[in-house]
């Protein structure tokens, strides 16, 4: 199994093609996006070009990825609201437009989701883990979706990498203005253990980021009548997301 990386949107079909150019003999080849699931649109489109395909999604607790989300929208300077005042704005706005801040909310919302893309391709093609199982066990969790592609489930992994962990600067604005110019100069010289020694210098702590009780019992209600649907869908107990 081969993962390219790409930059840009894709919006054609001839250069969806291209990102498999250099494909050869693979078991099994394939893509991601989280846009897909919230689209209302993207399981028919993929049904019509690749019925036979194979649809893997990992489900978050919906406040735990609201939060996240939030988070990167801290870390990317594009929000200054607390949380609570943040995502309680977004519950009472839910618009069907995309937008600098939507999908939020509507991204967990998972029922209706999950349905499509079940309706459309079967529950023998479609693969769905929780996102907490897999941080559990990273390992047994990726070895049996290489089992279920038909690939090698015992081929070396290395899973000790972690990609898109989102930084808060301490100083937004001497981030983006000094310091990126800075880097996008001077990082080529600049050796990684200098870099790496500067980060909590630059960037406040992930623990410094927890949802308070208030906000996590407010989305548990939120999201409660989705996540009883959703676990009646897909056959897995979901109450976990539902203490607070």
């Amino acid at each position: 199994m081969r993962m390219l990386r790409f930059g840009g949107v894709v919006t054609h079909w001839d250069q969806y093609l291209k990102l498999f150019r250099l494909v050869a003999a693979e078991r099994a080849i394939g893509e991601a996006s989280v846009a897909y699931l919230w689209s209302r649109s993207a399981a028919a489109n993929i049904h019509q070009r690749i019925p036979d395909a194979r649809i893997v999604m990992v489900l978050r607790n919906p406040a735990d990825r609201a939060f996240s989300q939030y988070v990167q929208a801290v870390a990317k300077n594009r929000t200054r609201l607390p949380f609570d005042e943040f995502v309680r704005e977004r519950a009472r706005h839910l618009p069907e437009t995309l937008d600098l801040f939507s999908p939020f909310l509507e991204y967990g919302l998972y029922f209706r989701q999950v349905e499509r893309f079940l309706d459309r391709f079967g529950s023998e093609r479609v693969r769905i883990y929780l996102y907490e199982d897999y941080s559990r066990n990273r390992e047994a969790t990726v070895r049996d979706l290489l089992r279920w592609l038909g690939v090698d489930p015992q081929v070396p992994l290395d899973l000790s990498q972690r990609h898109h962990e989102a930084r808060v600067p301490r100083f937004p604005a001497f981030e983006r203005y000094v310091m990126l110019p800075a880097i996008a100069v001077l990082g080529a010289v600049v050796p990684e253990r200098i870099r790496r020694a500067a980060r909590p210098f630059r960037y406040r702590p992930r623990a410094a980021f927890k949802m308070s009780l208030d906000d996590r019992r407010f989305l548990v209600e939120f999201y409660q009548h989705d996540v009883m649907d959703l676990q009646g869908l897909i056959g897995q107990n979901l109450t976990r997301w539902l203490v607070t």
